[in-house]
Order: structure tokens, then C-alpha cells, then sequence
């Protein structure tokens, strides 16, 4: 689906779920380059901000989460392109379309890129503030290790590391875009509010990104206690055994012996069977003796 808007102050492509014959009709409406093409219909593009000089067309790229967040959480990609008071967006989720609206009070077409940048950060510290109530509530319940605490820490983590990698890509993309807008090359008429808009929007950027480090960090904790947790359990395990199997081998051993056809002490007599019950006893309690005095018990 293709919407085109007029602006106040700029013409505003709108381009949602792509279709390649739809899509290439339209870039030849604007005279773009079909080197653009694969850029927008692209679903694992990742993150970038280019200049063409020769086009004078500005490209960036983000990676952005999704509206109905999957146990995946998988992230997609966002097509931003501007060029002589064009600006043209292409997502490939519907609903992404919240995030890629006109700002509230159109001031220009920078202004509705940072809004559209800000709005995807702030989608994802939003799912930040979710994985961090899950952490907490891991943390609550204490070292108890089960299955469904163990499958949880891993789905988490594994949410983490796509998150972590598109907001650093994200993060790249914007510092590019900032120099661009530094050096003067993508509009003419900068201003001072557009380079602190920039800045400013970079730091959120960064600060969302150290927050999922942290987060990552913490999980990534976490599994290690709980690994620790099990391995301790495991060794204690295999102790128990190892000493209960000691102890248990020696009631063998007695009535193997007295089952021998030959000459044993104390083998003879009606009460032969007491003796070997009571050296049983006798060597099954040294044994426990021996085992608690050596802190193995």
C-alpha cells in the first residue's frame, strides 16, 4: 500500500507492506534510483544512514520491534529516505504505522524524522521496562531451579540478543545520520534545534542501549547461579550415592562369605546366622564411623 501526503512543508511518501511492481512504479514517479529498491523491500537490512551526492537522496535505515511482540521478538526493518522536501518511509508491518505517523505539530520534515526515531526507541525501552520486571521477578523466587524458571532465563536471553544487536545497529545508524546532518549534506537549511534534536536523540539511543546491556548482564547472571545451583546439587547427588553405596556393600560381602561351603568362624551352631547379622551391624557401623569422622557422611 502506497499513501502519498502533501504537507505543510513537505511531500510525505507513505509505503506499508510493499509490493515490488506498486513500489517500483512509484520510485520511477519521483526519479529514484532502482539501487533503492532493494533497500526498501529488503526485510533484513540492517541498520545504515548513506548520502548519494549525486542523487542528493539521504537513506537511513532501523530495525524496529514490532506491535504484537512474538516469543521471538524479532526485530524489522524501517526504510526512511529524504530528498528535496520528500520524505519517503517504508515498513513492512502494518501496525507499524503508529510509530511512522505525521508528528502532532508539523514542523518540518527533520521533525518528522526525529519522531519517528523517537518513537521506535521508545517502543523499545518500553519492552526494556518488561524484560526488567521479568528479571526481578526471577530474582524474587529465589535459587529454586526448575524447569519453567530454566526455560524462562532462556527464551529472556535469547530476546536480549536480538535486541541487543539491532539497538547497537540502531545506535550506528544515528551517529551516521548525525554526521551527515554535521556536515551539511542532506538539507541545506540545519539549524541549531535540528543538530540538538539529533544529539539529543542520540543519547536516548545510547542510554538504551547500556540499559540492555544491563539487563543482559543480570540474566546472564542469573543462568550462572543457577548453573552453579545444579552442578552443586549434582556433586551432592553423586556424594550421597557414592557413601550410601560403601555402606550397602558390606552386607554383601558377610553373607557371600557365609555362604561358602567351608570352615568360617562362628559358622557352626543353630545361632550362626546372629553372628553373621551382627558383624553385618558391626562393620556397617565403622563404617558410618569412619564416614562421619571424615565429614563424608
Amino acid at each position: 500500500m502506497i499513501e502519498v501526503h502533501d504537507m505543510k512543508s513537505y511531500h510525505w511518501v507513505e509505503v506499508v507492506e510493499p509490493q515490488p511492481q506498486e513500489l517500483r512504479s512509484e520510485l520511477a514517479a519521483i526519479d529514484l534510483p532502482e539501487k533503492y529498491f532493494d533497500y526498501m523491500m529488503d526485510t533484513r537490512e540492517q541498520p545504515r544512514a548513506t548520502y548519494d551526492e549525486l542523487n542528493k537522496f539521504g537513506a537511513l535505515v532501523v530495525r524496529a520491534l514490532p506491535f504484537n511482540i512474538s516469543q521471538k521478538s524479532t526485530t524489522v526493518p524501517i526504510f526512511i529516505g529524504f530528498r528535496d522536501g520528500t520524505l519517503i518511509t517504508v515498513c513492512h508491518d502494518s501496525q507499524e504505522r503508529e510509530v511512522i505517523s505525521a508528528p502532532k505539530k508539523e514542523s518540518g520534515l527533520t521533525n518528522h524524522i526525529m519522531d519517528i526515531l523517537r518513537g521506535i526507541v521508545d517502543h523499545y525501552l518500553q519492552l526494556l521496562d518488561q524484560m526488567s520486571e521479568n528479571a526481578e521477578r526471577l530474582e524474587m523466587r529465589g535459587h529454586q531451579v526448575t524447569n519453567k524458571r530454566l526455560s524462562a532465563i532462556s527464551d529472556l536471553k535469547r530476546k536480549l540478543i536480538y535486541l541487543r544487536s539491532a539497538c547497537a545497529g540502531n545506535l550506528i545508524a544515528i551517529e551516521q545520520l548525525k554526521e551527515l546532518l554535521d556536515h551539511e549534506q542532506v538539507e541545506s537549511g540545519q539549524t541549531s534545534r535540528d543538530h540538538q534534536a539529533v544529539t539529543d536523540l542520540l543519547i536516548e539511543y545510547r542510554q538504551c542501549q547500556n540499559s540492555f546491556e544491563i539487563v543482559s548482564t543480570v540474566v546472564s547472571e542469573f543462568e550462572d547461579t543457577f548453573g552453579n545451583v545444579i552442578n552443586n546439587r549434582l556433586n551432592q547427588t553423586m556424594q550421597f550415592l557414592t557413601v550410601w553405596s560403601l555402606v550397602l556393600a558390606i552386607p554383601p560381602i558377610v553373607s557371600g562369605f557365609y555362604g561358602m561351603n567351608m570352615f568360617l568362624p562362628l559358622a557352626s551352631g543353630k545361632w550362626a546366622w546372629a553372628y553373621s547379622l551382627v558383624i553385618t551391624l558391626v562393620l556397617v557401623g565403622l563404617m558410618i564411623w569412619y564416614l562421619k569422622r571424615n565429614k563424608k557422611l
